[in-house]
């Protein structure tokens, strides 16, 4: 009967990754940067449910700030989903909720976070499937992994090796004898050396109509919130894209499953995640595993030193007489921090979102659901940028109050409109475009579309666009 039921599977896709700043920025998080061969964490958690049978379409949920760019990865990768966009991060708990409430009636959710690096695809298909085949509808299934060093960023779950559930020649199912959430470095030393205790991985199995009945009786204020966010939008719980916008979403209390839930649950059985696999949520364990794959072209040298420096720019970095350090230099931001403190550096990111600074956000760049645009200059009376338009896409018809514009085309072809008139531009060309003047810009070939924009005027902000006409219904 088990295998009559298809396995849903939940993409958890909100999230920071604040202790990889300033690389990842809450305009383009980790899950989103593509660090391993050219693909992004986010791409290659789809790629891994192609291997799984008996799949429906996942259930992913994130932010509404994310919507066009997931939405492009799902229209290249030719993947459809269920897609849920909240208005605000309400942590996992609420997450959890949304997706499992939105899934079929008895389905065994496989709920996930998006960056996550799992590169046996094959082990981790066998340890899926070993594991849906032992639980039933009244356990929630944790998947632990062995941890390599004592650390304070995991949950950590305590196992009695003599409690075995199911073992096989590869996989093993243990019984928990306690869940304990990300204790500090002491106790996670103590911990470490008891070699009782595996990291959670943040990766759950479980029955629909359990998850929501263990959220209802753990967590009623969570479950009913959340309930009262779904009675506004009935009629829409059904479509393929939903937008969780509504005064209800800020009653929601801001929780982990993991507090809410898990570590109150008594019916919690254990898979060990016996696979490579990291969040890759530290610098450290970013040149570790990744050994500086986002940028192979990195200019460093240093003397007298071990250090570890990784730059998004064509700039020479180089060290002196130090040592046991981590050089982080992108466009807007250079960071210097010793090895193994990012619970530091995590501090410092929740300081300066505190302090609302824009370092918080990716200040030179910025994707959009049209493509993208990096500032090359940027002063008082000037700002240049670079603009990039994906293939059969358009910037909307806007103008602007404060500045006037100047397009040079680099490559492809620009189809422009301006004040009615309609032309085009190729490599070489340009044109100006007035204060006021109602504009927008095209590319309808196959090839990006790449053009510089000068703008002059006496204020440069992105609120100085005034939108007449979205194609991407934007706010």
């Amino acid at each position: 009967m088990k295998n009559e039921i298809l396995l849903q599977p939940i993409i958890l896709c909100g999230g920071f990754g604040s202790r990889l700043w300033p690389l990842s920025k809450k305009s383009l998080p980790k899950q989103f940067l593509k660090i391993i061969d050219g693909k992004s964490l986010f791409e290659l958690t789809l790629d891994r449910l192609k291997h799984l049978n008996n799949c429906r379409e996942p259930i992913i949920i994130s932010s509404k700030k994310y919507k066009f760019k997931i939405e492009d990865i799902l229209l290249k990768k030719n993947i459809k989903a269920k897609l849920i966009f909240e208005p605000i991060a309400k942590n996992t708990g609420a997450a959890i909720f949304f997706s499992s409430y939105l899934s079929k009636d008895n389905d065994f959710l496989l709920i996930m976070p998006s960056d996550h690096f799992i590169p046996d695809v094959s082990k981790f298909k066998k340890i899926i499937n070993f594991s849906l085949k032992q639980i039933n509808k009244d356990n929630w299934m944790i998947f632990g992994v062995k941890p390599k060093k004592p650390s304070e960023d995991y949950g950590h779950i305590k196992i009695d090796y003599n409690k075995i559930i199911k073992k096989d020649n590869e996989n093993i199912i243990y019984k928990i004898d306690k869940f304990v959430e990300k204790p500090n470095l002491a106790v996670a030393k103590k911990y470490y050396l008891s070699k009782k205790f595996l990291f959670n991985s943040g990766i759950f199995l479980v029955n629909r109509e359990k998850a929501l009945s263990s959220i209802k009786f753990y967590a009623k204020d969570l479950y009913l919130t959340c309930e009262d966010v779904l009675k506004s939008l009935e009629p829409k719980i059904l479509e393929k894209s939903i937008s969780l916008e509504t005064c209800a979403f800020k009653k929601i209390p801001s929780i982990s499953i993991d507090k809410a839930v898990i570590e109150k649950e008594n019916n919690i059985l254990c898979s060990l995640f016996n696979t490579s696999w990291d969040d890759i949520g530290s610098w450290d364990s970013y040149f570790e595993i990744i050994n500086g794959k986002f940028n192979k072209n990195v200019n460093s040298v240093e003397i007298d030193g071990q250090n570890k420096v990784l730059t998004s720019r064509d700039r020479m970095i180089a060290t002196v007489g130090v040592d046991n350090l981590l050089v982080i230099d992108t466009q807007d931001t250079t960071l210097i921090t010793k090895k193994n403190n990012s619970k530091n550096l995590k501090k410092l990111v929740e300081t300066l979102v505190k302090k609302t600074s824009p370092y918080v956000e990716n200040i030179f760049y910025e994707e959009r659901p049209w493509g993208s645009f990096e500032i090359l200059f940027d002063s008082k009376f000037c700002k240049v940028k670079k603009i990039v338009v994906f293939s059969g896409k358009r910037l909307s018809l806007q103008y602007h109050k404060r500045r006037s514009e100047h397009w040079f085309i680099v490559s492809g072809i620009a189809d422009i409109h301006i004040d009615g008139k309609e032309f085009s531009l190729k490599a070489g060309e340009s044109t100006d475009v007035k204060r006021g003047s109602k504009h927008y810009l095209a590319n309808t070939y196959h090839q990006d579309l790449i053009i510089i924009e000068i703008q002059l005027g006496d204020y440069f902000g992105e609120d100085d666009i005034i939108r007449l006409d979205d194609p991407y219904n934007r706010e």
